[in-house]
């Protein structure tokens, strides 16, 4: 069976640290595909990890293993888990990270790695469990090894269950977060696209910090004059604060994701 290996972390590519991952799953199976799925995310921003997976995962083919490592607590007790979804294996710390994205495929059973077995026979860093304990458990995934053999079963509802917070709604506006800047400085928001439709038409103004900009409700980017704000339900289906071929991130004075934005009503 085909098992591809998609890799996340908030690694980037300056270090060593991706090319250590991948040698590690080359040298358990030589024949592993692997796919980079993004390194830049956020150093230690777990939100964002986990709303890039929630956006990857109804693409992947089926079987695929995906690793995932945004992990402030590595090697603390917090645990290492494989999660089994419908379609999917996820690897990575029980933080949040890899729960959107597998609630999203339909959770169907969660393990926690046992690194005591004959398979984890080697040193294990306490500040990078990403190669020596994520890496080659989605190896020997990938080539065949049973679940039941890299970990015990856990109770499905004991692991961290949400990787962003949920938006509020109050009189005189929509509370939001920050969870993902695209690359043109699209700022990507926690509010779906059911909430926003309850209240799109009252959205007058976009507060970050101190700044308020006006924002115009829209459905393509071409409908935005350069230098001012729209917003839409974006490919994402989340809220996107978005500008016109010049970044909203920008505009609103350095927006980054984990910050909390004000949506005015009128």
């Amino acid at each position: 069976m085909r098992r591809p290996i998609f890799l996340l972390t908030d690694f980037g590519y300056r270090d060593y640290y991706v090319a250590a991952m991948k040698a590690i799953i080359l040298s358990i199976n030589p024949g592993a595909e692997i796919v980079d799925i993004t390194h830049n995310v956020a150093p230690w921003n777990i939100s964002e990890g986990g709303f890039i997976l929630w956006q990857i995962i109804p693409h992947l083919p089926k079987n695929s293993i995906i690793v995932g490592v945004v992990d402030p607590g590595v090697g603390t007790d917090r645990r290492n888990i494989i999660i089994e979804t419908r379609n999917h294996f996820l690897i990575g710390p029980d933080n949040g990270l890899l729960y959107p994205a597998a609630h999203r495929d339909g959770l169907e059973r969660v393990f926690e790695i046992n690194i005591e077995t004959h398979l984890y026979k080697h040193e294990i860093s306490s500040t990078f469990h990403g190669r020596d304990i994520y890496a080659p458990t989605a190896a020997y995934l990938s080539k065949g090894v049973r679940v039941e053999e890299l970990g015990r079963l856990i109770n499905l509802n004991s692991i961290i269950s949400q990787a962003w917070p949920n938006p509020e709604v109050k009189t005189d506006g929509l509370i939001a977060y920050v969870i993902h800047i695209d690359r043109f400085g699209n700022i990507i928001t926690n509010v779906p696209g059911a909430l926003y439709d309850k209240v799109a038409d009252k959205i007058k103004s976009v507060k970050y910090s101190d700044k308020e900009i006006i924002v115009e409700k829209v459905t393509v980017f071409g409908e935005i004059k350069r230098r001012e704000l729209g917003i839409l339900i974006g490919s994402s289906e989340m809220l996107e604060i978005v500008g016109n071929m010049k970044s909203a991130a920008e505009i609103l004075g350095g927006v980054k994701p984990g910050d909390r934005l004000i949506l005015l009503f009128r």
